[in-house]
């Protein structure tokens, strides 16, 4: 069996010194300064890419509403298709294109609403939740207190004739 003290120096400490970190930081620098501007490139055009699915994604087709235009198969969603890809290649950003389309086709072109409708629209839930919430607990509330008290059934009442109870406890007595 090979003991592993033979590769290390009994007397050395195990710490890292302020020079092993600076040599592997300038490594890391190197390293990834090196590859920086071949991938530039197909980084810019992944990020393109992935700009031109997100709008695609957030457009309906305007010929029935139903579909995103990046699944639906009309010509028109083909023609915005190539639409979308030509603007963000010119250099539109993603609200001018949105805008454009929403002059075009109307509001209802987009997947999410924009500005106090988009508010509404997620908000509404919520309030939602947290009435039905709220009308829950009332009606609890009100359930329990409305329970009557627990009595003992060996416990006499106030109005009961204390005569004809002891006679009751001494005929039940034996059993």
């Amino acid at each position: 069996m090979i003991s592993s003290n033979i590769f290390t120096r009994k007397n050395s400490p195990r710490t890292v010194r302020p020079w092993h970190l600076a040599l592997l930081w300038m490594g890391v620098f190197y390293a990834s300064g090196c590859s920086g501007t071949a991938v530039s490139a197909q980084d810019r055009q992944s990020a393109e890419t992935t700009r031109i699915k997100k709008l695609e994604e957030s457009l309906l087709s305007p010929c029935c509403y139903g579909e995103p235009v990046s699944r639906h198969m009309s010509q028109v969603a083909f023609e915005m298709r190539k639409e979308i890809t030509e603007r963000v290649q010119a250099g539109q950003s993603d609200r001018e294109i949105l805008d454009h389309y929403k002059q075009l086709y109307g509001e209802q072109v987009l997947v999410e609403p924009d500005g106090q409708t988009r508010v509404v629209l997620y908000s509404l839930p919520v309030l939602i939740s947290l009435a039905g919430c709220a009308v829950v607990l009332f009606f609890l509330k009100h359930a329990l207190s409305r329970r009557l008290p627990a009595t003992h059934p060996a416990s006499p009442k106030p109005n009961a004739d204390p005569k004809m109870v002891e006679k009751i406890r001494n005929a039940t007595d034996d059993f």
